[in-house]
């Protein structure tokens, strides 16, 4: 065990390998929790950025280790760094978290970078056996909709176009409820998350007949 270890630490000694290994840890990870069930992780964005964020961290790791001047310079620098769109989740933010992690810890102690990769890749497929989920009848949410309470959209359209149909098809929300009032009127009731959504629809349904009633139901 001891010889392992000691093989596994060694691989510090050379940068070129460092770096290969970091970039694999983080194709590695996003494969496995993709195959786990976090099938949001599949998307090409995802996979560049778990591929590419480790090895960057173990660049900033070499460029100010021993260097306080440029650590506290790095620092200044890389804190106007944003994400430009929000975390989804805090399941997200945590697999972030871990890929930083392993980027800087395969530079000093490799055998801590092989501890949490296999802690990470594993938790999944133990709560998988826990809770004796089937093979296609679960996935992990990265919690984008769970935490959004739906709302309901109704609208009254009078004397609609010969568009209507067109227009209805367009729209890329959930259609609830489609049942004609009278000749000239049709209500119409949709799935939606927030008042822009609702701004939205009636936007396009304004295009094929005139709103005569329209609501808002949180």
């Amino acid at each position: 065990m001891t010889d392992i270890y000691n093989l596994i630490n060694s691989i510090a000694d050379s940068k070129l390998l460092v770096f290969i290994f970091s970039t694999f840890f983080g194709f590695a990870l996003n494969f496995f929790l993709s195959l786990a069930g976090f099938k949001w992780l599949k998307s090409l964005n995802q996979r560049l950025i778990y591929i590419i964020f480790p090895p960057a961290m173990t660049v900033i790791s070499w460029t100010i280790a021993g260097n306080l001047g440029l650590s506290l310079g790095m620092i200044g620098a890389l804190s106007i760094v944003r994400f430009r769109t929000p975390v989804k989740s805090p399941i997200e933010l945590v697999f972030y978290f871990v890929l930083i992690v392993l980027g800087i810890s395969i530079t000093v102690a490799p055998i801590y970078t092989v501890l949490i990769f296999f802690l990470t890749c594993s938790v999944p497929f133990i709560f998988k056996y826990l809770y004796k989920l089937d093979d296609g009848s679960y996935e992990f949410s990265d919690n984008e909709n769970d935490l959004v309470k739906l709302s309901v959209a109704n609208f009254l359209i009078y004397n609609p176009d010969e568009n209507f149909i067109a227009n209805i098809k367009s729209v890329k929300f959930k259609l609830l409820d489609l049942k004609q009032d009278s000749e000239n009127q049709i209500n119409i009731s949709y799935e939606i998350k927030d008042i822009n959504d609702f701004n939205e629809i009636r936007m396009i349904l304004s295009k094929c007949g005139k709103i005569q009633n329209s609501q808002f139901i949180a």
